[in-house]
């Protein structure tokens, strides 16, 4: 009970039990199943060679007969008796008994021979030889041969079964028939033949000879003819049947070969065949034999390897027992060092499926582990925090510590720093944060700080010692140990962060703008060094985002003490903005975008709000001296020069605006023309009547000067005022014309022409006819 206690509650000593197990049985089956199968294919191979030393045997034995007939045959052919009585039509009886006797004597003393057949053509009578219990039955069988009833070739064997008869044998066939003429060709009735008939007794005593020899004494031997016809000393049916005969003579096409085996399956018998060509006759000498008489001794070897299989089962059961406890003993006294586990508390844990001793003893590990990996990224995430807290003093208010309280600060947080060295600070900022910080989630903000961290101590950290302190969430502080030699160092660190710079832009799509501050020998001078490093980023304005820059970058700037800007680009650009032009605005814009970025970073400031000042007052000014005023925001200006980062940006964004704005004006200017000519044609349409209408009091009317009147609605309508009355007037004229009685006079006076004969000239270089005509014209129309 308690082996049974240990293995039910030990799943791995259960999986080595039946490893074990399983592989001696394995190993059993398969050497088991080929040795079944090997032997199998060996004695199949051996009954091949078996048979097909019977088949040639009897190969040889049927051509060695073919040869003795049709020497026979060739001997009695020239003989001079058969000569006499194949082509003789005149001889007398005396002489033809006498010939045949001797005949007679030479068939008699051949014990093959069964009869001889001979054909006169030329008589049409047939001669017999031989012991004939029929002579009768022979002389019309051959006719039908002869007569080409039935297929015969010339000196091949034949085999000939005679119509029954009283005297008949078992036998399947009567004789071999050997025919032979003078023609080479097919043969007619209008030759001579000699027939020679074998005894078959001699073939079908070799046939019974070689199936005694065989070593299954099942199996069975056929001949097929030239006309697949099948005989033997006994013919089975069952055997050489039609799909047999069949099979046979595919396997023949199919493989070209004079001789060969295959399987083959009749009644769901499995039968192997094998078969020889004999060339000489035509003929196709068959063995077939039962698949599973001829694998007798292989069943037995199947039979034993059953056995030893099930023998092995057992013997595998017991040494698999010893065997696993053996190989279980390691693991046993390492499960005891687990807390000591009792057989319950095992057979409780390894319930769940795949849940064994070694995955019992790895969760135990994988939770203790877990445990130390809690505890030591515990430590480490104190012990940063820490460390961050120190670094960030020391940037924001570095002289407060004493050289001994460094010292040991660097010593408990392990700076990697050397305070002893000069140091060098740098600053970096991703650009346009505030975008940045709207279109990214606080983890994503985190993340790419973090990879921004990374990258930054992994390429820097191979030249030189750094240590890099978030200081605030949008930049990150670099301290740099650098070497005495600083202008080496100055000329490598730009190119790492230019590098690293490459590396956000092209795999996490966000750019930076770095600014490194002068050396610093004195730890007490970092805080004055990074207000500095702060000092120099803001000059992203001038340089752009993406940048690095360094104090030699901005010393100009530093020096430049220019506040302003000049009264007269001042002017001229007020000037070019009050006259609607674009080119000279931008112009203007790009000389004071030019002196700006040379200015000191508070000046670029104060610069800017001073320009945004003039924009807006002029703009102003040309509002309130036109009709119709300019539709802008000016407080948005003033915003987008606070958030764009860049001077290119703020100065874009200007010239961007004037454009916008002149744009706007022209538009107005085309939909004031549009209204003006639409009152004038409706002045016009209100007073063609009037004799005195003209461009001056439409002008008056409208208090505008009618030269500008004028040249209005010229450039909309492409014709002047007096060409539209005249055009008016002639058009209301023809109405009159048609549908009033009025009289021409009449007509003139109401439509305002005030001279009859203007009227009649304008109406004829219009029209092409008076106006009399044309009121005729349409009243016969």
């Amino acid at each position: 009970m308690g082996l049974l206690q240990k293995y039910k509650s030990r799943k791995y000593l259960q999986r080595v039990f039946l490893y074990i197990n399983l592989m001696i049985i394995t190993f059993t089956i398969v050497s088991s199943t080929a040795l079944y199968l090997y032997s199998e294919r060996i004695s199949l191979d051996s009954q091949r060679e078996a048979n097909e030393k019977v088949l040639l045997q009897m190969n040889y034995n049927v051509t060695y007969m073919n040869e003795i007939a049709k020497n026979f045959a060739v001997s009695m052919f020239f003989d001079l008796d058969i000569i006499s009585l194949l082509n003789d039509s005149n001889w007398v009886d005396i002489d033809q008994i006498q010939k045949i006797n001797r005949i007679n004597k030479k068939i008699n003393s051949n014990s093959f021979i069964h009869s001889l057949v001979l054909y006169n053509s030329k008589k049409n009578e047939y001669f017999t030889g031989g012991n004939l219990a029929n002579r009768e039955v022979l002389i019309n069988t051959m006719d039908d041969y002869l007569s080409g009833r039935k297929q015969m070739n010339k000196m091949q064997f034949i085999p000939i079964k005679f119509p029954a008869k009283s005297n008949a044998t078992e036998q399947n066939i009567d004789v071999f028939s050997l025919f032979m003429y003078d023609s080479l060709t097919q043969y007619s009735k209008s030759q001579s033949a000699l027939i020679i008939n074998i005894k078959p007794e001699w073939l079908f005593q070799n046939i019974e000879i070689m199936n005694g020899f065989s070593a299954n004494k099942a199996g069975r031997m056929f001949i097929m003819d030239q006309n697949s016809e099948a005989f033997s000393p006994t013919l089975y049916p069952n055997i050489a049947n039609d799909e047999l005969k069949k099979r046979i003579n595919q396997q023949i096409k199919s493989t070209n070969k004079t001789a060969s085996q295959f399987t083959y399956t009749s009644n769901h018998q499995k039968q192997i065949v094998n078969y020889i060509i004999n060339s000489p006759n035509n003929w196709i000498i068959v063995n077939v034999q039962p698949y599973e008489e001829l694998l007798g001794a292989v069943k037995k070897i199947r039979i034993a390897s059953i056995i030893i299989i099930l023998v092995s089962i057992l013997l595998a059961a017991i040494v698999s027992l010893f065997v696993s406890n053996k190989l279980y003993n390691p693991v046993e006294r390492l499960l005891r060092q687990f807390r000591r586990p009792t057989d319950t508390d095992l057979e409780q844990a390894t319930k769940k499926e795949r849940f064994d001793e070694l995955h019992y003893m790895s969760a135990i590990y994988s939770n203790v582990m877990d445990k130390l990996n809690v505890a030591e990224t515990t430590q480490d995430m104190n012990e940063s925090i820490v460390k961050s807290y120190y670094l960030r003093k020391l940037i924001m208010d570095s002289s407060s510590f004493s050289p001994e309280e460094l010292r040991e600060c660097a010593e408990n947080q392990r700076f990697k720093i050397d305070m002893n060295n000069p140091l060098l600070v740098g600053v970096i900022q991703i650009d346009n944060y505030r975008s940045f910080s709207e279109s990214k989630t606080i983890a994503q903000q985190k993340l790419y700080h973090f990879a921004l961290t990374n990258i930054c101590e992994e390429i820097i950290s191979e030249h030189m010692t750094c240590e890099i302190i978030e200081a605030r969430s949008e930049h990150l502080v670099l301290l740099v140990n650098i070497k005495k030699d600083y202008e080496a160092a100055a000329a490598q660190l730009p190119a790492l962060i230019q590098r690293i710079q490459a590396i956000m832009t092209e795999y996490y799509h966000v750019t930076f703008t770095a600014a490194l501050s002068e050396p610093s020998s004195d730890y007490r001078e970092i805080t004055y060094h990074y207000g500095k490093a702060l000092e120099y980023l803001m000059y992203r304005m001038n340089y752009g985002t993406n940048s690095l820059i360094t104090p030699q970058m901005v010393q100009t700037n530093l020096e430049n003490q220019e506040q302003h800007i000049p009264s007269e680009l001042e002017k001229k650009l007020v000037e070019a903005i009050k006259s609607n032009h674009l080119e000279s605005v931008t112009d203007q814009i790009n000389k004071i975008q030019i002196m700006v970025s040379r200015m000191n970073s508070d000046a670029v400031f104060l610069a800017l709000m001073h320009l945004s000042v003039i924009i807006s007052q002029t703009l102003r000014e040309m509002n309130y001296n036109k009709l119709s005023p300019i539709l802008i925001d000016l407080r948005t200006l003033k915003q987008n020069i606070i958030e764009k980062e860049t001077l290119e940006e703020i100065f874009s964004e200007i010239i961007d605006l004037f454009s916008k704005i002149f744009t706007e004006q022209s538009e107005q200017e085309g939909n004031k023309s549009n209204v003006i000519v639409d009152i004038i044609k409706e002045i016009i349409l209100t007073n063609y009547s009037d004799m005195n209408l003209s461009l001056q009091g439409i002008s008056a009317m409208l208090k505008m000067s009618s030269v500008y009147v004028g040249r209005v609605f010229k450039k909309q309508e492409d014709i002047s005022v007096a060409e539209y009355i005249n055009e008016l007037r002639l058009s209301k004229s023809i109405e009159l014309l048609v549908n009033h009685n009025l009289t021409i006079h009449e007509i003139v006076e109401k439509v305002g022409f005030g001279n009859q004969n203007y009227y009649f000239k304008m109406f004829k270089n219009k029209f092409g006819t008076t106006p009399k005509e044309y009121r005729i014209k349409k009243s016969l129309n």
